[in-house]
């Protein structure tokens, strides 16, 4: 369950490699994160070279990989290695230029198809 103080990373190329999650955008501080959440992130690591972002940088980022199953609408389960995020800007365009990992389908259908479009693969 994603939720405050939990440790993500990011798989765009924006320079952020870890980030922690301050804050699950309109939910209770309790209630955890899903597919396709906007989370509020600080940065705890990023690369040198990194000329976008730097350590303790405030962002915003779009839940895209969690560890924990995720049941589709049509009974399939899918369940990612880690939890992951792509960062975003406050008006929801993504920071990076090209994404790292798989992008789930189910969140094409989500307002993130510019998203999906900068992704690799879609699972």
């Amino acid at each position: 369950m994603i939720q405050a103080q939990s440790q993500l990373q990011v798989i765009d190329n924006s320079g952020a490699k870890r980030v922690k999650c301050i804050k699950v955008r309109g939910k209770s501080p309790k209630a955890g994160a899903n597919l396709g959440d906007i989370l509020v992130l600080s940065v705890q690591k990023a690369s040198s070279k990194a000329t976008k972002l730097k350590k303790s940088d405030i962002v915003w980022g779009v839940l895209v990989q969690r560890s924990k199953s995720h049941i589709r609408k049509d009974g399939t389960q899918i369940t990612f290695g880690r939890n992951a995020v792509v960062l975003i800007t406050k008006q929801k365009k993504a920071i990076g230029t090209r994404l790292t990992g798989v992008f789930p389908k189910d969140l094409r259908n989500k307002k993130w198809m510019k998203l999906a479009s900068m992704a690799p693969a879609i699972l």
